[in-house]
C-alpha cells in the first residue's frame, strides 16, 4: 500500500416519561429537561507523578491555544475539557462570545453555521449543544446572538425543530454526523419523547439510537469475528476506521443515549461488547503506530498525534462507558485502563519535548493546519480522559 493512502486509514478520525399522542406532538412546547444526577467512573484511580505532569502540559496548552474566538471548533472543545466557565483572553466567558460572535437565529430557533467564509464553525450538528450539555451547564443560561436574547433552551430546541431522521432521508450529512446530535437531545430530553422534526415526521432520541447502534454494531462486525475466531485484524479504513475518530463519537453519543433509558434491549445487547471491542483495537492500534514510527520517522508529529487521538478518545471512552454500566470492573480492566493512561502521559510528553506543543507550533499550523487543529482537538479529548479517570470529571445521568 502507498503510504499516503496508509497515513489517511491511519489518522481519519473525530424513567419512562409518556409518550405524547400523535395529535398532540406539534402543539406539545418544547421544553428541556435536564438529566439529574453526575455519575463517576466506578474504575478511577489516582494519577502518577508522569500523568499528572501530562495532565497540566495538556491544561497549558488549551489555556493558551483552545481559548481563540477566531477558531470556534476549538473552542468547543476546550470548554468540553475545561468547563463551561473558561474565558477567553480579554475577559469575556467562552460560551458567551461564542453565541455572540457565531450564533444565528432562524424560523426554527437559535443554531450555528457549519461555516462563515473560511472559518470553521460547527462540522458537525450540534456539537456546540454536546459540549455544552456535556459540561453541566443549565439549559436557562442566558446568551445572545445577532442582538436577540435567549437561553440555551433555544439551542436544544432549534435542534429538535431543525433536524430529523426517517428511513428515507435525514438532516444530518452521514450516519457519522448523528453522534454529537445524539448526545446533546439525549441530555435533556426524557425518555419517550415525542415530537415533529425538520421535515415534519415523528421525532424521538430514540430515532437517533437505534441509528448509531445499528451502524456502530455493523461498522464493528470485522472486531467480533476476530475475536471470535482468535486472531487479529488490520486497520485497512474499513468499517469503524473510516468514522470521526475511530468511531469514537459514534460509540459515546449511542452509549450515553441508552444510559440515559432511551433505545430497547436489543440496542443494549449490541453495546455490550462495546469495550471488548475498543480493547482489541487498542492492541491493533498501538503496533500500528510502533511500526510506522519505525519504518517512517519522518512522519513522526502526524504518527504521534495518531497516537494521541487514539488513546485520549480509549480512556475518554472506556470511563464513559463504565460510568453508564457498560464495562464489568476487572482486574484485567485496570491493569488495561493504566497501561493507557500510562502510554498517554507518554506520548503528551513527547510531543511537548519536541516543542509541538509550543515554540514548534506556528511552523506547524503554517504547514498543516489540520495538524495543528488535532493537536487542539486531541489535547482536549485526552484531557478529558484523564478528568473522567480521576474522578474529577463526570458524566450526567
Amino acid at each position: 500500500m502507498r503510504f499516503s493512502a496508509w497515513m489517511l486509514s491511519l489518522i481519519a478520525c473525530g424513567g419512562g416519561a409518556e409518550t405524547p399522542a400523535a395529535d398532540d406532538i406539534a402543539s406539545s412546547p418544547c421544553v428541556a429537561q435536564a438529566a439529574g444526577r453526575v455519575v463517576s467512573s466506578p474504575l478511577v484511580s489516582e494519577l502518577t507523578p508522569d500523568e499528572v505532569k501530562a495532565q497540566a502540559i495538556l491544561e497549558d496548552f488549551l489555556n493558551r491555544e483552545g481559548r481563540d474566538i477566531g477558531n470556534p471548533w476549538a473552542l468547543g472543545h476546550t470548554l468540553l475539557a475545561l468547563g463551561a466557565e473558561v474565558e477567553l483572553p480579554d475577559g469575556r466567558k467562552a460560551v458567551d462570545a461564542l453565541f455572540e460572535t457565531y450564533g444565528t437565529w432562524d424560523d426554527k430557533g437559535l443554531g450555528f453555521p457549519k461555516r462563515a467564509g473560511d472559518v470553521r464553525i460547527e462540522p458537525h450538528a450540534d456539537l456546540f449543544l454536546k459540549a455544552l450539555t456535556e459540561s453541566g451547564i443549565s439549559a436557562d443560561y442566558p446568551v445572545t446572538s445577532q442582538g436577540r436574547q435567549g437561553t440555551l433552551e433555544d439551542l436544544y430546541c432549534g435542534s429538535r425543530a431543525r433536524n430529523f431522521l426517517t428511513e428515507r432521508a435525514m438532516s444530518y450529512d452521514s450516519n457519522n454526523d448523528i453522534a454529537w446530535s445524539l448526545q446533546g437531545l439525549a441530555t435533556w430530553t426524557p425518555p419517550g419523547l415525542v415530537w415533529t422534526g425538520g421535515a415534519g415526521e415523528e421525532m424521538s432520541v430514540d430515532i437517533l439510537a437505534r441509528r448509531a447502534v445499528a451502524t456502530y454494531h455493523a461498522e464493528t462486525a470485522f472486531v467480533r469475528e476476530a475475536r471470535a475466531q482468535g486472531r487479529s485484524f488490520q486497520k485497512r479504513r474499513q468499517g469503524i476506521f473510516q468514522y470521526t475518530c475511530g468511531g469514537a463519537h459514534l460509540l459515546q453519543g449511542a452509549a450515553y443515549a441508552l444510559a440515559r433509558g432511551h433505545g430497547d434491549s436489543a440496542d443494549r445487547a449490541h453495546l455490550a461488547v462495546a469495550g471488548d471491542n475498543l480493547r482489541d483495537r487498542y492492541v491493533v492500534e498501538q503496533e500500528a503506530v510502533r511500526a510506522a514510527l519505525e519504518q517512517y520517522p519522518q512522519y513522526e508529529l502526524k504518527l504521534r498525534i495518531q497516537r494521541l487521538k487514539f488513546l485520549g478518545h480509549f480512556v475518554e471512552t472506556m470511563h464513559k462507558l463504565a460510568a453508564y454500566g457498560l464495562l464489568t470492573d476487572t482486574p484485567e480492566l485496570r491493569e488495561a485502563l493504566a497501561q493507557a493512561r500510562g502510554e498517554l502521559a507518554t506520548t503528551v510528553t513527547t510531543i511537548a519535548s519536541k516543542g509541538w506543543f509550543g515554540e514548534a507550533l506556528s511552523s506547524i499550523r503554517a504547514a498543516d493546519e489540520q495538524a495543528y487543529l488535532d493537536l487542539l482537538g486531541d489535547s482536549a479529548h485526552a484531557l478529558r480522559g484523564l478528568r473522567l479517570s480521576t474522578g474529577e470529571g463526570t458524566v450526567q445521568l
